[in-house]
Parts: C-alpha cells; structure tokens; sequence
C-alpha cells in the first residue's frame, strides 16, 4: 500500500458511499483525525447535510496518516460532482476538527468554493445527461453540458417545489421536462394529479402518469404551450438564457 492508492481509496470510498450515490449533491467536505470522519454534503438546493458515511472505514485515513509519517493531525478531503476531482488539505494542527455544537458554521467553513454554474451539477444530472445521449440524443445535441446541467437541475428543483424526493422521480420529471416542456407540471391537469399523488410513499411517478390524460400529454407537447423561460425559472436570474 502507497500513498497514492490510498488517496484514491479513501476517494472512491467516499463517491460510492450509498448516501451519496446517485444523488443530487453538488459537493461533499470530509474531515478525518485519523481515528473518525465527519463532514457535510452540499446538495443543489445549496443546503448543507450533515454526512455520516457508515460504509467508509475510518481505518483509511489512519493507514494514510501512518503511510505519510503522522506529519498531519487533520485532513479535509473535497469532492465536486462536475468533474470528480478530489482535493486534499492536511494540517499539523487541529484546523479540521469538527464540533458537533457548531453545525452551521462548520458546514459554512467547510463549503468548498464553486466556479461559475459548477454549483448546479450532481450525480444525478449525469445520470439524466447519459439516459438522453443514449435514448434520445437529438433532444440536447446542441446544448452545451454545464447549461444542460443548469436546465436538469430546474428541473429537479421545480419537481421538488411539488414533493419530489425519491431520485427516480426527480429523474424522471428531468426527462419529461426535455421531451415534452420544461412547464409541463404548469398545466392545469397536471397540478390536480400531483396533488392527487402528493401522499402516496416513495416512487409517485407511475401514479402520476396513469392520472393524467393522453390528451393533456399532446396539449402539453405543442409549440404553444412550451415555454422556454421556465428552463431557469429556479435558477438566480443571471442564469437565464435563451433556450430553443
């Protein structure tokens, strides 16, 4: 065992964990002192969790401490989900030491820094990104990928105003929103049936469907319903863009 493939353990570790798997985080900060781990996960709606990991073994960070002669008490490892980079810190102190009393100034402290839209982009928009190109390509093939990051994550962000949360509908509604408009939950009918969904445990997708009729769907796909401002109309207004 090397530095380098702990490094790199510890990282997959972390991306693979099933609390993070899949998801819409946008980010995730990680702190260890060789014995237990702590940290925060950012999610697009830009809130901070605070990040258990189970399935990590701290022994990790241990074996690495060990691996770089002890020479740091603390890390802090960051991972963006737009490009899976893993950045690292190490400190001879106690600079990551995390308090469980200050939850929120930790997880402020904690943040990482995004650039541009990078903030926008989850598992789960690459996720939604890869069922397109291979289902239906000519829906986005002239869309740049951070801008149909930005549109996927309206789209999560519109279906959770509705109650959202299990990942299959948020990915769904994501689909539905580029096949047929990014306002099609706008439509009268398609409000009622949402509501009429709204108690119904975990996956309410199929429920929904089968609630709304075929004739509402082929209102909703026409040129007179589509509207493209509601591509951002979650996002801050800087965002807005001309969409086709």
């Amino acid at each position: 065992m090397n530095v380098d493939r702990t490094l790199q353990e510890i990282a997959v570790s972390l991306i693979q964990c099933p609390e993070l798997a899949h998801d819409t985080w946008t980010a995730v900060s990680v702190t260890s002192d060789g014995r237990t781990i702590s940290g925060f996960f950012y999610t697009v709606t830009g809130k901070a969790h605070a990040f258990h990991g189970y399935e990590v073994n701290p022994s990790h960070f241990a074996d690495l401490q060990s691996l770089m002669k002890n020479s740091w008490q603390t890390c802090l490892v960051q991972i963006k989900a737009s490009d899976y980079k893993v950045h690292w810190e190490f400190d001879s102190g106690k600079k990551y030491v995390w308090d469980s009393t200050l939850d929120t100034q930790m997880a402020e402290k904690l943040r990482p820094r995004f650039q541009g839209d990078e903030c926008w982009v989850s598992p789960l928009g690459h996720d939604v990104i890869l069922s397109m190109q291979e289902n239906s390509p000519e829906l986005i093939d002239e869309i740049d990928e951070l801008s149909l990051h930005c549109m996927i994550t309206n789209a999560f962000l519109r279906a959770m105003r509705h109650g959202f949360t299990n990942r299959e509908d948020l990915m769904t509604f994501a689909l539905m929103s580029f096949e047929f408009a990014p306002n099609f939950d706008a439509h009268p009918a398609v409000k009622a049936a949402m509501r009429k969904v709204a108690g119904i445990p975990g996956a309410k997708w199929d429920s929904l469907y089968t609630a709304i009729p075929e004739s509402v769907w082929m209102e909703i796909d026409t040129e007179t319903f589509y509207d493209g401002s509601a591509w951002f109309s979650e996002l801050p207004k800087e965002r807005t863009a001309d969409v086709a």
